[in-house]
């Protein structure tokens, strides 16, 4: 296994990764759902409440419009399909993982790697900086100077 120990540890890097985009793109797409929630809350309590606020206030303009806004936003957000980004994040690093813990040879192992890489989407330079943050101070981890140099290859390259 000595001599499978860098893609190992090339793997083992992609899936924490994997991992981190994930758990990003779930916590946008909870966020964003309470957010639409709460001002669709707003827009309805003001439509309920309307009688009460003063006459001079136009608050049916205000409605159609906070309507409106939050129809707009709601496209837009449902439109970045962060729970699907999410999945297909964790699809790819189950797989990575299920590599890792296969008998395969290094060649065989880098060319499943690129066959995974290639189908799912990446993640981003966020993503690589919190995970070396963490694993400095998490997994009491200081990354080997080859893997920094391959990772900071990749992040060239996108």
């Amino acid at each position: 296994m000595d001599g499978n120990s860098d893609i190992i540890e090339k793997l083992w890097i992609t899936s924490k990764l994997r991992m981190g985009a994930e758990r990003r793109f779930r916590t946008l797409e909870y966020i964003w759902h309470i957010v639409l929630c709460i001002i669709s809350i707003l827009i309805i309590s003001v439509s309920i409440f309307s009688e009460n606020l003063n006459a001079n206030f136009p608050s049916q303009s205000y409605n159609i419009i906070a309507s409106v806004f939050i129809l707009s936003i709601t496209l837009i957000i449902f439109g970045f399909r962060f729970g699907e980004t999410a999945a297909q994040h964790r699809e790819c690093y189950l797989k990575i993982q299920s590599l890792i813990n296969s008998s395969k040879q290094k060649s065989e192992l880098q060319e499943e790697y690129n066959k995974i890489l290639c189908a799912y989407p990446n993640h981003s330079e966020f993503d690589y900086k919190n995970f070396i943050i963490k694993s400095r101070v998490f997994y009491g981890k200081k990354l080997e100077e080859q893997m920094v140099r391959i990772l900071k290859l990749a992040f060239l390259l996108m």
